[in-house]
């Protein structure tokens, strides 16, 4: 038949009873497209069928079983075609007809103003799909056996005043709410949906919502009501709401899946999941997406996001971290005039460590997926540098129209992994990544805004890859040119000969070493007309030409195995040098000439100019640093133009964290600055002059020695600030105590001090210093004590408001210098009358020099005790005048006072007033 219905009527006549019969109908040959149709009429009830067979895969046949009757259909059923049933029981109409491979029944629930509930019941063995007008109905389906549950149903809500109960019997059940529905729809967790009307269900999974009218969903946890949610977005002014929750948080529901498809404008909350994996698909509505969710992060749960936008329409992006939050927010260009968006706000709880980048990417992992659903770029979230990034992988497939292009997103960091040969692949306006994947790629790459990156995978087989930056080329073993435009970094294969040469914008060269001294590495800076900044990683069996006559440039060397650095000097250049090399193995460091020569102990010595060949010219600078980045050594250079006075230093930064030994470098002057709160072991000088700096508290030290020269020790501000300290310079017992007010030691903080020649305290603390006799000088102490008469002190002080300078003679030093008799019993306190019956020969006693620097109008303490007979010398600071306060002078008259203790120049003492120069 080409025009007209074929009509099969099948079943008994009104009133007939034991009808049977079989019908066989063959349809072949049969145009699609074709207006003629097949319609049978079947003169039976719905519940008389017994069995419905379909065999798709013997040409789409059909067999009915009914009442004793059986009805063969061979062939497909065409969109004409129809099985249809007489209005059952409350006029419900039904009508079979195949879609794709199997039968579906359609039943229509006409209107009625009975408020008496309707029962209607579907078929079983196919697929049945519900249109429910107003009115009261319960609609119910039925398993066909215990093994073997009924197909997927659909039930479609047409109007506002339906009352109904829905039961989905088994298989994986929807309800859908036409646009007819009118005003806001309530589905709570039992799965009943109010608005006009009021819809209860069971085993109903699916639920579907209308386009541009607003739902609110409740979904809870411990219920499995719903396994797929799609609301189709709310209005303009309001989103479609879902709100996943556990009512019980102490009792963990079972391991479940959700989908969720959000379109358009849709909010959606997560609080208290459990071990639940959500999926959800994030799509526009006419062109326009407004979606926002929080969701709960625990390591139960999952979050895998689906976006359906293409990456390129990402305009703009941003992340915030506060506390145990983070918002993620991405701005998506689009033809409608509301803004669109997609915001991310995740509560983190239960996680070891939420900034963890890895777990993160295991528990919520957003992509972006084309509209055959195939994903395009995943999006990563740093929670570490608080940075985002979408991950684009192109794979090598066959070239057509639609994948020539590949476009990253406008307003994010893109990440591309170019896999295929061909393609024309474009960042944004952000920092971006292109990781070369593939030796015979010939396409195109625009970095365009940012600081953009090409990076030489390892798995480039070439043996030489070149990328020339200037020309804005890239090839491998000379073959198969390709454009890179907009690149400022470059990242090199590990074992591997890659050439670079950078141009003015270049920023930074990482390359991994050539293989050997003949397959070097090679970076090449050009002289040009430009002045650029540029960093240079250099490991092993790498090469740097740089013939630039101006510019900054920065070299960070992990070994000098293989590697040649030439560099012009000028005043228009800057040369950084960082050594990536533990400071043990600088063995010396010393100036050849004009070059600076470093003994290495592995690479042994290398040389390095400082000067050009007309003498001026910005010199280089070089720095040391471990690979833990917890101890930076600087070194100093202070060169006088136009004399040879050249000097020598290292600033050695223990960091925080840091522990173990320090050795200071040999050859130069070391400054030693510890900001570390943990143990360390040795601190060692050179044979210079060194300042050692201890900066944090609870920093505890098991041996200092300045070594040679004349060694400074200076305690900063914060070093065990507020405590009182002893600090004992002298050889045999030099060591920093930590003590309570009444003298007591508490805990010993460097246990031993050696070769410390100048003292500095801190300003708001109290130290209490015995001087040692090669002490030159003291500063920024509370009390000195000066203890031993057999030193030849020539002892620099520095006096500020309160200082007390005491020198005290210890007994057991008398008798070391064979001046005090044999007595046991000790000198007394300076406080107390001493009247020593057996006079001492102070003529014995060595000569020495004190010398009072006062920084500031203050009141001070000299307690000179016995020592004022000695041929010593005390010399002060230029003062405008000085007034004596209750003196403890041992003499009854100036008369009696000896010339030696005469204020330098000679003044008269006028006791006990003042004087002055």
């Amino acid at each position: 038949m080409r025009k007209g219905n074929l009509f099969i009527q099948v079943g008994p006549s009104f009133g007939e009873k034991n009808f049977t019969a079989n019908l066989g109908l063959e349809l072949y040959q049969r145009n699609v497209t074709s207006t003629s149709g097949v319609v049978f009429l079947l003169n039976y009830p719905l519940a008389a069928i017994t069995s419905i067979f379909t065999t798709p895969k013997l040409g789409n046949n059909h067999q009915i079983i009914i009442s004793g009757s059986k009805i063969d259909v061979v062939g497909k059923l065409l969109g004409n075609d129809s099985i249809n049933f007489p209005r059952g029981e409350n006029s419900v109409q039904t009508v079979i007809v195949q879609i794709d491979e199997g039968l579906v029944a359609f039943h229509t629930l006409p209107s009625s103003s009975s408020r008496e509930r309707r029962k209607v019941a579907g078929i079983p063995f196919i697929e049945n799909r519900f249109s429910i007008q107003n009115g009261s109905w319960n609609v119910t389906m039925s398993r066909i056996s215990k093994n073997e549950p009924d197909k997927d149903d659909i039930f479609v809500v047409e109007d506002d005043l339906v009352i109904a109960h829905l039961d989905g019997g088994g298989g994986l059940n929807t309800i859908t709410f036409l646009e007819k529905v009118s005003g806001l729809v309530k589905i709570d967790e039992n799965g009943t949906a109010t608005s006009g009307g009021k819809v209860s269900t069971r085993n109903v999974q699916v639920w579907q919502g209308r386009a541009g009218r607003v739902e609110e969903v409740g979904v809870n946890l411990h219920f499995e009501v719903f396994k797929v949610i799609s609301l189709n977005g709310g209005s303009e002014s309001e989103p479609d709401k879902i709100s996943v929750t556990n009512t019980y948080p102490d009792v963990l529901p079972q391991p479940h899946n959700l989908t969720i498809v959000a379109t358009g404008n849709t909010f959606a909350e997560f609080y208290e999941t459990g071990r639940w994996n959500f999926e959800i698909y994030v799509q526009p509505f006419q062109g326009s997406v407004r979606f926002s969710a929080n969701f709960r992060v625990t390591n139960e749960t999952k979050y895998t996001i689906a976006v359906k936008i293409p990456p390129y329409k990402i305009c703009d992006s941003d992340i915030r971290i506060t506390g145990e939050r983070v918002e993620i927010q991405l701005k998506v260009s689009n033809a409608s005039e509301n803004e669109s968006f997609i915001k991310f706000r995740l509560h983190f709880s239960n996680i070891s460590d939420f900034t963890d980048f890895e777990n993160l990417g295991k528990i919520f992992s957003p992509i972006f997926i084309s509209d055959l659903y195939t994903p395009e770029a995943s999006l990563l979230i740093n929670l570490h540098t608080r940075e985002l990034q979408l991950l684009h992988v192109c794979q090598e497939e066959v070239e057509n129209l639609n994948n020539r292009v590949k476009s990253g997103g406008i307003g994010v960091k893109d990440i591309f992994r170019i896999r295929d040969s061909f393609r024309t692949v474009h960042g944004g306006k952000f920092d971006d990544a292109f990781v070369l994947e593939n030796d015979e790629f010939h396409g195109q790459i625009y970095g365009h805004g940012g600081v953009n990156s090409l990076i030489l995978d390892d798995r480039l087989n070439s043996s030489l890859v070149h990328v020339n930056l200037k020309e804005e080329t890239a090839t491998f073993d000379g073959q198969f040119n390709s454009g890179v435009s907009g690149i400022q970094v470059v990242g090199g294969r590990r074992g591997k000969m890659d050439v670079v040469f950078t141009n003015c914008h270049t920023k930074l060269v990482k390359l991994e070493g050539g293989a050997s001294l003949r397959d070097q590495d090679v970076v090449r800076i050009s002289k040009d007309f430009c002045s650029p900044d540029v960093t240079i990683m250099a490991p092993s069996f790498t090469q740097i030409q740089n013939q630039a006559e101006r510019g900054n440039f920065t070299y960070f060397v992990e070994s000098l195995e293989g590697v040649d650095i030439e560099y012009l000097l000028g005043t228009n250049l800057s040369h950084h040098f960082k050594f990536t090399v533990e400071l043990e193995q600088i063995g010396s460091i010393s100036l050849l000439g004009s070059n600076l020569a470093i003994n290495f102990t592995s690479w042994g010595e290398r040389q390095f100019p400082l000067t050009g060949g007309d003498g001026v010219s910005n010199l280089p600078t070089f720095q040391f640093t471990g690979k833990s980045d917890l101890m930076i050594t600087e070194l100093v250079i202070d060169a006088n133009y136009g004399s040879q006075n050249v000097t020598l230093g290292a600033i050695i930064d223990g960091k925080s964290s840091f522990s173990g030994n320090i050795s200071g470098v040999s050859g130069v002057e070391n400054e030693i600055l510890l900001e570390t709160e943990e143990g360390i072991g040795h601190i060692l000088g050179g044979e210079l002059n060194d300042n050692i700096f201890l900066i944090e508290s609870t920093l505890i030290i098991k041996e200092i020695d300045g070594k040679g020269g004349h060694n400074r020790l200076q305690l900063m501000p914060g070093y065990w600030a507020g405590s009182d300290l002893e600090v004992d310079l002298r050889n045999g017992s030099a060591s920093i105590k930590l003590t309570h007010q009444n003298g007591q030691v508490d805990q010993e903080l460097v246990t031993s001090l050696r070769n410390i020649h100048i003292f500095a305290g801190r300003e708001s603390s109290f130290e209490k210093v015995f001087v040692d006799c090669g002490t030159i000088s003291v500063g920024n102490s509370d009390t000195i004590y000066v203890t031993d008469p057999n030193c030849n002190y020539n002892l620099w002080l520095t006096i500020r408001n309160g200082t007390r300078v005491s020198f005290k003679i210890e007994e057991e030093d008398m008798r070391e210098s064979g001046l005090a008799p044999q007595r046991d019993q000790a000198f007394l306190d300076y406080d107390d009358d001493y009247e020593d019956q057996h006079p001492i020969d102070l003529r014995s006693f060595n000569s020495s020099i004190f010398h009072y620097d006062f920084l500031e109008p203050c009141t001070f303490d000299i307690e000179v005790d016995k020592f004022p007979g000695w041929p010593i010398q005390h010399t002060f600071s230029t003062w405008s005048s000085i007034f004596l306060i209750s003196p403890r002078f041992p003499f009854p008259n100036k008369a009696t006072l000896p010339d030696s203790f005469t204020p330098l120049p000679p003044q008269t003492w006028n006791i006990p007033t003042f004087w002055s120069i």
